[in-house]
């Protein structure tokens, strides 16, 4: 998805965008990164929609 959603050209949009990520942390120290995928792939989502 994270790089998938990015590759389509710029001004591509659509009428509905579900965004359902996985877990990707399983412990406290991997939290800031994880939360930092996360705001970079809902970003990339919210710019389709």
């Amino acid at each position: 998805m994270f790089t998938w959603l990015p590759s389509h050209a710029p001004g591509t949009s659509y009428d509905l965008v579900i965004v359902d990520p996985p877990a990707m942390t399983s412990n406290k120290q991997q939290v800031p990164a994880v939360l930092a995928g996360y705001k970079k792939l809902y970003r990339a989502a919210a710019r389709r929609s």
